[in-house]
């Protein structure tokens, strides 16, 4: 990003684990899209692992400031991994497949003209319609029935074989509060930043801050277990509101630790000396 070496001196530490903090609307989500857009044109493949946001709205967000992440995607450069569907590929392939067949049946049915014909393809349809509704039934089951500890389990496991198979450097956790909501725990989150360090890749973890905290996360344990702390937050005045960026910590880095404006330009964020309004 433009800026952020006024900020961080050489750079994020490789390998470390970073806590992206602030409010809602304060650019995190695009930080982390950015801090991976990066790693592509550096030559170091990334993985964005989302909560809540569909990959689909993630890939569209990037595509506003030009960064092709689709196209990263198919040369294994970029993957998003959804939390929540963890578990369900096998799935998810069967119901692609299916719906690829409903599109063809459909399209014949079109052209159908003979009676018996036509209801040979409707029965087809129909069973395949069943199948779609029983499959859609199960993954939204699994989501609700899975444990933490399997689901967690699961996700290391699969993240582990991602990021080796990939040979990811870069990683985006959005978000370690959405994580957090299924085990608030301070072993939990302890546990579970220790587990990505593992990974051995540079990795941002976002929290959502409640406006107005004067807290550094919502859990209180991650910024103490993270390598360094980038704090993003709203001022408002009467006339106008900024967005305002600021290095907390960087172990083994030296920091600017003074607040900077953020500035959402046509090409990504960017760290400049004076506000941008909102």
């Amino acid at each position: 990003m433009t800026g952020l070496e006024k900020l961080v001196s050489g750079g994020l530490p490789e390998g470390s684990p970073i806590l992206i903090s602030g409010s809602p609307g304060t650019g995190k989500t695009l930080f982390g899209l950015q801090f991976l857009h990066h790693g592509v044109l550096c030559g170091e493949p990334g993985i964005y692992v989302t909560f809540e946001e569909p990959r689909e709205s993630l890939v569209t967000a990037s595509e506003n400031f030009g960064w092709n992440l689709e196209e990263a995607a198919k040369e294994r450069k970029f993957a998003v991994m959804e939390y929540f569907d963890l578990g369900n590929e096998v799935y998810f392939s069967e119901m692609e497949s299916m719906r690829a067949h409903l599109a063809e049946l459909e399209s014949r049915r079109k052209e159908v003209t003979l009676r018996d014909k036509a209801e040979e393809i409707d029965v087809s349809m129909a069973d395949y319609q069943t199948r779609l509704k029983q499959i859609e039934e199960m993954v939204t089951e699994r989501r609700y029935t899975l444990t933490q500890h399997e689901r967690e389990q699961q996700f290391v496991e699969r993240l582990f074989t991602l990021v080796s198979t990939m040979g990811a450097k870069r990683l985006v956790i959005d978000s370690l509060s959405a994580y957090a909501i299924y085990d608030e725990s301070r072993e939990a989150i302890h546990r579970f930043v220790r587990r990505i360090r593992d990974l051995g890749t540079t990795t941002l973890l976002i929290s959502e801050l409640p406006k107005n905290s004067a807290g550094l996360s919502r859990d209180g344990v991650s910024e103490f277990v993270c390598d360094g702390i980038i704090l993003f937050s709203l001022e408002r005045t009467k006339e106008a509101t900024f967005r305002k960026i600021r290095v907390e910590k960087m172990r083994h880095t030296k920091i600017d630790g003074a607040e900077r404006f953020l500035w959402f330009t046509d090409t990504g964020l960017e760290v400049r000396d004076r506000p941008q309004e909102i």
